[in-house]
């Protein structure tokens, strides 16, 4: 992980929680990341 971004949602209604990494996913941690069920979406660009 290089960087983290945390918008608040107290202040923004639809915040986002950015990761910004180096490198390949590991292909389990995304699914991973949906089982969560605060988690909507998960975006990879």
């Amino acid at each position: 992980i290089v960087q983290v971004v945390a918008e608040d949602p107290n202040l923004i209604p639809n915040a986002k929680l950015y990761i910004i990494v180096e490198g390949d996913i590991p292909g389990n941690v995304i699914q991973k990341m949906l089982e969560n069920p605060i988690i909507k979406r998960v975006t990879v660009s």
